[in-house]
């Protein structure tokens, strides 16, 4: 993809975090970032032909965004679940100002119809949280810790999301207790029963 064509998707993304709280994740985007920023829809669906392609397009910026600020942190000296720690935690840290759309995005892929982006969004948030961590297994215990982050870090972000006090330090205390605790598989599967059930409480 060129660079001018790569800006334009930047800017509609822009135009698009600033209303997703008030219209929510819908073709009413296209209306909306039309009638405000004088762009013609037809422009705007040939960057993005459904609101679902920017929705991908703002989870995947969410993992770049995360992986440049984990480039400034200087975690290199610490273990592996501290680092796996000041990860998420800088990642919910810079996405404050923007909990609500956090939490309308989420609440959106927790429809049936958008569970497979939800799980393949965060499986490659784990991935890349693995691999800022300088994780370097291949064999089973590839898989495996990538569940089991899978499970503490959606855990944690709807702790996160779900937390009226907004206390930063509340959630890094959850998250550290949720590392220290995840020592079986059975807590996925346990976790998976009542994942959508949780979502489903959030609030616009």
């Amino acid at each position: 993809m060129n660079k001018n064509l790569e800006k334009k998707r930047k800017n509609i993304l822009i135009f698009a975090k600033k209303i997703i709280t008030k219209v929510g994740w819908n073709e009413q985007i296209y209306s909306e970032i039309s009638k405000r920023h004088k762009i013609p829809k037809n422009e705007i669906y040939a960057l993005f032909p459904n609101f679902i392609d920017i929705l991908k397009y703002y989870l995947e910026d969410l993992d770049i965004e995360m992986n440049e600020n984990v480039k400034k942190l200087k975690i290199n000296n610490l273990k592996t679940h501290e680092k796996i720690i000041e990860i998420i935690m800088i990642r919910l840290e810079k996405n404050f100002k923007n909990k609500k759309l956090l939490k309308r995005t989420y609440f959106t892929l927790s429809s049936p119809n958008n569970l497979n982006i939800l799980i393949s969004s965060t499986y490659n948030t784990v991935n890349n949280i693995w691999y800022l961590a300088n994780d370097k297994s291949y064999d089973f215990n590839f898989y495996t810790k990538r569940l089991i982050l899978f499970y503490i870090y959606i855990s944690t972000l709807l702790f996160w999301l779900n937390d009226r006090e907004n206390n930063i330090d509340k959630a890094r205390f959850f998250l550290s207790k949720q590392i220290k605790k995840t020592g079986s598989l059975k807590k996925i599967k346990d976790f998976s029963l009542d994942f959508l059930t949780k979502f489903k409480k959030y609030s616009y």
